[in-house]
């Protein structure tokens, strides 16, 4: 994790030690989710929270959805990103960008998850917030 996203985090009354990274060297978003998934329920959790871009919080929802166990209650908190306004994405080139790379690359987590949406029934409890 990030030493600027634990500072900040604990600025916030987080306590360090109730952080936790990624536990291995992941390719993209699902098989973060998967690693995490693992840990989850090795550790017995029944809950976490999973910050990301809030460009990337829809696509993430929908990958920790399918991936974690219903039991588990994932919530997905946006975090502020400079270069992406949602409120103003199309009239920056950068935003429209990551607008079109995120639809692209949840249409493609569709495809890679349609197995494991065809055999499972999601029911993780999912919510995205805003960062104030």
């Amino acid at each position: 994790m990030a030493e600027l996203t634990v500072r900040d985090l604990a600025a916030y009354g987080v306590p360090r030690d109730a952080l936790v990274s990624s536990p291995a060297s992941t390719g993209n978003t699902r098989e973060e989710a998967q690693a995490l998934a693992d840990l989850v329920v090795k550790r017995g959790w029944r809950r976490i929270l999973v910050v990301t871009s809030n460009y990337h919080t829809r696509r993430a929802r929908y990958i920790f959805q399918r991936v974690f166990p219903p039991d588990v209650k994932v919530r997905i908190l946006a975090a502020p990103e400079t270069d992406y306004d949602p409120d103003r994405w199309w009239k920056t080139r950068q935003g429209r960008r990551l607008f079109f790379r995120e639809t692209l690359a949840y249409c493609r987590a569709i495809w890679e998850l349609r197995v494991i949406a065809s055999s499972v029934v999601p029911t993780t409890t999912v919510s995205v917030g805003r960062e104030p």
